[in-house]
């Protein structure tokens, strides 16, 4: 890792104290803008999102009948990079946000990482910066938009936009400390550190142009031997898997329907007044906090936050097949899904032999996720 990457880490280590950010639990009813009526937990707006709870009718074992509680966020998000060209290559303007739910409070996040709700100031507060970059969608100097899902296990048919903008010159200037023009290959670095970029700008780094980000050819420094040089070569092979045909296949094979249940009925699950969590153990809970954030558009507020019980392990398997490095996807099922598939990871919490070649901690999206740990490899 480079000396301004260090540094990068160390100005995000920086922020994490600067922000003020505090936080605890309370109980549901101290909420002061939500509402629980047994049926769901809703924001007084109408805004946001809701907690909904639904049961799963499904020909795939072990999901038909399942039921559960689901974030219910239909507006689309925008998570979006600025990127420049500079002295050492493409450069892209990162925001050191602070999130109630991240690990280490604040992480890199994309120059616009807000929804709807949050960009229209429903809550009342300030306005979200260089959001007209990103208005309307794919406008002038636009190298990547596209709309991606969320998790389909933990939201219901939510989607962001994820979009990358090409700025002239110089670009926009940061309007405050908390955000910074940083080298791209830096950002990449930091990848690899635990905590550091949070899973918005994961996400759309991936859905960009990596010819634009890499500023030529992907992987070509490290082009030759070693896992670098397999990737290199990986990426100029033809490609000849029909991806979109897969993909509808085993869509139309797959039968799932949501039926709506009242929160306070969901089997195997239960509300103390504090959260809502399975009786018997489970993967999740959802308890309410209050949170105070002197940086943010609104200096308090409250909002429900999904929490892990323990970390989880996703892995993405490789392996060379005459000479071209392959990656092994896997037709996922999720109930919150619209599409009802979508190619996921090679596996999750499941032992796998081989060699690990990259491996990262990373906290989940802390605006939805309260410290939801999940081991990459």
């Amino acid at each position: 890792m480079t000396g301004d990457a260090h540094d990068i880490l160390r100005w995000k280590a920086r922020r994490s104290v600067e922000c003020g950010m505090r936080r605890r639990d309370i109980e549901w009813a101290a909420a002061r803008a939500w509402h629980y009526d047994g049926v769901e937990l809703s924001h007084a707006t109408g805004g946001f999102f809701s907690v909904v709870g639904r049961r799963v009718r499904s020909n795939v074992p072990g999901l038909d009948g399942h039921e559960l509680p689901l974030i219910d966020q239909p507006e689309v998000g925008i998570l979006g990079f600025v990127v420049r060209s500079g002295a050492p290559g493409p450069e892209v303007l990162v925001q050191a946000k602070a999130e109630p739910g991240n690990v280490d409070l604040v992480q890199l996040a994309p120059t616009v990482q807000a929804t709807v709700s949050n960009y229209s100031r429903v809550h009342g507060g300030g306005s979200t910066p260089y959001l007209d970059l990103f208005l309307p969608r794919c406008g002038v100097g636009t190298v990547a938009d596209t709309e991606q899902s969320e998790h389909g296990t933990r939201f219901l048919g939510k989607y962001n936009r994820n979009s990358t903008i090409y700025a002239d010159g110089d670009g926009p200037e940061p309007v405050s400390g908390v955000w910074r023009w940083i080298a791209v290959r830096d950002l990449l670095a930091a990848l690899h550190e635990p905590y550091a970029v949070n899973t918005d700008a994961r996400s759309t780094l991936v859905a960009s142009d990596w010819e634009v980000l890499a500023g030529g050819e992907p992987f070509a420094r490290h082009a030759g031997a070693g896992f670098g040089g397999a990737l290199h070569r990986s990426y100029l092979a033809v490609g000849d898997a029909d991806l979109p045909a897969e993909l509808a296949r085993m869509r139309s094979s797959v039968e799932l329907e949501l039926e709506h249940v009242r929160l306070d009925r969901l089997a195997g699950w239960r509300h103390d007044g504090r959260t809502l969590h399975p009786e018997n153990g489970g993967p999740f809970s959802i308890p309410m906090l209050r949170v105070e954030g002197p940086d943010r558009e609104v200096a308090c507020w409250d909002q429900p936050l999904v929490r892990g019980s323990a970390a989880t392990r996703t892995d993405l398997l490789c392996q060379e097949q005459d000479g071209v490095l392959r990656f092994q996807l896997r037709g996922s099922v999720e109930p919150g899904l619209v599409e009802k598939v979508q190619f996921g990871p090679s596996a999750t919490d499941r032992e796998v032999a081989g060699e690990v070649v990259a491996r990262c901690r990373q906290s989940e999206e802390g605006g939805r996720f309260d410290r939801t740990l999940v081991d990459y490899r």
